[in-house]
């Protein structure tokens, strides 16, 4: 009789600690699932249109595709309200001395130093692959603008001055038989300098000449579908591929992930496909 008492309260607790774990399985389950509602929270962002990004961010850099505190900026862009400005050619331009300067400061001194400048109302044009489904690459196209380079008045006169031959020549030589002479007529306007077309005009400045041309449907740059992303110091740099050695980088904050070209399924009204 004490035997069957045992046994059967040891088939109690055996039977009690069974629903124990039983119920302490169920805990632990409900406990797991809001672990996996995070990870699924932490995945990576959707990268920023590059249609969206020439809006949001005004002030680009054509620099290396690994970029350092010494890489060079060859080249400025700035856009806004659908138009792009391209500023080149001004003095040796490094990263590290310009990724601390405010946007207003870069575009005042591109702005001063650089010797030429296009600028106009552009469009972004999409190439498709070689199977028409994906972007292959993106163009910045000018649809109408100008060009306008800043030169050194004396050495383009100069150059004119001792290279001129053939028709004429006899005559421009006998009325300016010296170089300061017709120098002085250059800057008086007595005399033009030449053109690279009719369309071109020529304004002194000083010691300057500004030329300034128009332009239609002149491509600035083409995005590539690659990623070029840095931290230099405490700025992160961010932007697309722009040919084999360089890319166009803008000043982002630390937690942005980066930028793509656009799908050819895109909205943006300034986006064509292939012209169309």
């Amino acid at each position: 009789m004490s035997v069957s008492k045992n046994w059967l309260a040891m088939l109690v607790v055996i039977s009690a600690l069974m629903i124990l774990g039983a119920c302490g399985n169920e805990e632990a389950n409900s406990e797991e699932a809001p672990v996996q509602d995070g990870q699924q929270d932490s995945s990576p962002k959707e990268l920023m249109a590059m249609s969206e990004g020439l809006k949001e961010y005004s002030v680009w850099f054509r620099t290396s595709n690994n970029p350092s505190r010494n890489s060079n900026v060859s080249d400025v862009y700035i856009f806004g309200d659908g138009e792009v400005k391209r500023y080149s050619n001004f003095s040796d331009l490094s990263i590290e001395e310009i990724y601390e300067l405010s946007d207003e400061d870069i575009i005042q001194y591109v702005s001063e130093n650089a010797e030429s400048r296009k600028e106009g109302k552009f469009t972004l044009d999409i190439s498709l692959d070689q199977l028409g489904q994906n972007t292959e690459e993106m163009n910045v196209a000018l649809a109408s603008g100008k060009s306008v380079r800043t030169f050194d008045l004396e050495a383009a006169a100069s150059e004119h001055y001792h290279t001129y031959y053939g028709e004429g020549s006899g005559e421009f030589f006998d009325k300016y038989p010296e170089f300061n002479t017709y120098l002085s007529a250059v800057k008086n306007g007595e005399v033009e300098l030449p053109k690279n077309s009719d369309a071109q005009t020529n304004e002194i400045d000083g010691d300057k000449v500004i030329a300034t041309q128009p332009i239609e449907d002149g491509n600035l740059v083409t995005f590539q579908p690659n990623i070029t992303h840095q931290t230099i110091f405490d700025t992160t740099f961010s932007g697309l591929k722009v040919s084999d050695n360089y890319s166009l980088l803008t000043r982002v904050n630390s937690s942005f992930v980066g930028f793509k070209v656009d799908d050819p399924d895109t909205k943006s009204k300034n986006v064509t496909v292939e012209g169309e």
